[in-house]
């Protein structure tokens, strides 16, 4: 049979399992929305480059 005090060390050790599983699911989330920041910030400045660039060629080709 467990007694009081192994109980109390199991209830917290499962306790801190959850704790540490929690930590390491909220530093996959922040990767992943940094991941998604530099993406979007690196889809953007592509998207202006190909639109200045563009706009520089149709107004060189029509002069």
């Amino acid at each position: 049979m467990i007694d009081e005090d192994e109980r109390r060390v199991l209830n917290d050790s499962i306790t801190a399992d959850e704790g540490n599983q929690f930590e390491v699911v909220s530093k996959d989330t922040d990767r992943v929305e940094r991941l998604m920041t530099w993406i979007s910030l690196t889809a953007g400045s592509l998207s202006l480059a190909i639109m200045v660039f563009s706009h520089l060629v149709l107004t060189l080709s029509t002069a």
